[in-house]
C-alpha cells in the first residue's frame, strides 16, 4: 500500500470531492478504499458492480490519520530538502 496514494485518497474524501475517486485505476482504487475501511479510516463504502465505492466518508480516526501523517510528510520533505542545501550530506 503506498502512502502518498492513502494520503491523496483521504484528503479527497475529507474534502467531499468523491468523484476524484474514478480517475484511479479501478483496482488500485478499490484496494485503498478497501485497506481504508477495514483500518476504520473511512465507512460508508458499498459494493458495487465496477467494484467498492458508495459514498465513502473519512471517520474521525481517518481525519487524525491524515493529520497526523500530513505534518510528518511535510517535516520530512523540509528535512529532504535542508539536505540539498548542507554540502556535508
Amino acid at each position: 500500500m503506498d502512502k502518498e496514494q492513502l494520503m491523496n485518497v483521504l484528503k479527497v474524501i475529507k474534502e467531499e470531492r468523491q468523484s476524484e475517486l474514478n480517475h484511479i485505476p479501478r483496482e488500485a482504487r478499490n484496494n485503498i478504499l478497501d485497506f481504508a475501511q477495514k483500518e476504520n479510516l473511512i465507512d460508508g463504502l458499498t459494493s458495487t458492480k465496477d467494484g467498492l465505492i458508495g459514498n465513502p466518508r473519512i471517520t474521525l480516526k481517518g481525519i487524525e490519520y491524515y493529520e497526523e501523517n500530513k505534518k510528518t510528510t511535510k517535516f520530512y520533505n523540509t528535512l529532504k530538502e535542508a539536505r540539498g542545501w548542507l554540502p556535508f550530506f
